[in-house]
């Protein structure tokens, strides 16, 4: 027992609260800090040096993964073009999935495993991302960032950190890009990972800790057109064309994703009467899920009878999110 050594930690509230101005003020998940965080790092240098070395070797472009990428990129002029194309196979083709057992929670398979079993976990996306685009010149590197709580740089760890994304180097800015939620527009962190440190690790040079792009790299959009007649009989019948970019067109794509299209009108149904809009659709029309080539558009037709309530009415619109 000589060789260990036992902490113990002891909390109390010696008064009671009685008084509403006395309870602690909720904080924002990402303000908080954990009570208790241990760690045998000395640097964030070191953690990112730590990770480096699990990949080491792994961000290799074999006859395989070259003859991938230049499939993938066949006919394409510019490192932008290429970089998209890329990033829209490994994003929409490799499904997420993570067994996080001992070193495997930290320790991504190489490009190849993950190009045969098509699926993977964060770090596995990232690696075969990194190793397609080094395939045709373009260098990438692991972030490591924490989606749920604050980072308290006064302790490097990699427990703070539960997912990582890709940088790609372009100067003295980063473009910022993850292709675990599958059906991410291009260069689109969800809100979680924006405006947070993540340890960056370069191919070449030292790990340190940068922040992430506050917002998306594109104007955010919802263009809702709507086309109604109301009845003498006060049936209003319309159709609603919604085309969205940015955080809510990813919510959007994740749902009509999850649901098969033969129950589309189910899901949009669902939709328009959570926000409290009775009446009924029909004729769906969306995008498919995984075509990020554009915004994601869906339309569909709507009719409400006894709609004519001129003291309650309301434009069955869909979600604006602000």
């Amino acid at each position: 027992m000589s060789d260990r050594r036992i902490y113990v930690w002891r909390t109390a509230q010696l008064e009671p609260t009685s008084r509403e101005s006395d309870k602690p003020k909720k904080k924002a998940a990402d303000s908080l800090l954990p009570g208790v965080q241990i760690t045998t790092f000395k640097s964030w240098e070191e953690v990112g040096y730590w990770f480096g070395s699990l990949a080491k070797g792994q961000v290799v472009v074999t006859p395989l993964i070259r003859a991938k990428a230049d499939e993938l990129t066949k006919g394409l002029l510019t490192a932008a073009e290429r970089k998209l194309a890329i990033y829209k196979f490994v994003s929409t083709g490799f499904r997420y999935v993570s067994i996080s057992f001992g070193v495997g929670r930290y320790q991504p398979h190489t490009a190849e495993e993950v190009l045969d079993n098509q699926y993977g976990d964060c770090k596995d996306k990232h690696r075969l991302f990194a190793a397609l685009l080094k395939a045709v010149g373009i260098e990438a590197w692991p972030g490591l960032i924490g989606s749920g709580l604050k980072l308290d740089e006064t302790v490097p760890s990699p427990a703070q950190f539960d997912h990582v994304i890709t940088v790609i180097p372009q100067g003295k800015v980063y473009e910022w890009l993850d292709t675990t939620p599958e059906i991410a527009p291009y260069g689109l962190l969800v809100a979680t990972l924006r405006d947070k440190d993540a340890l960056i690790i370069p191919n070449e040079g030292v790990p340190g800790l940068v922040k992430t792009s506050a917002a998306p790299p594109f104007s955010s959009s919802q263009i809702v057109d709507v086309r109604a007649t109301l009845s003498e009989g006060g049936t209003l019948t319309g159709h609603f064309d919604i085309t969205t970019r940015g955080d809510t067109e990813l919510i959007l794509r994740t749902a009509f994703r999850q649901v098969p299209a033969a129950q589309w009108r189910d899901l949009v149904q669902a939709m328009v009467n959570s926000m409290g809009f009775a009446g009924k659709v029909s004729a769906i029309d969306a995008d498919s899920p995984t075509n990020l080539d554009k915004p994601f558009h869906y339309s569909y037709d709507y009719k409400r009878p006894n709609y004519s309530d001129w003291e309650t009415i309301a434009l069955p619109h869909p979600f604006i999110r602000s």
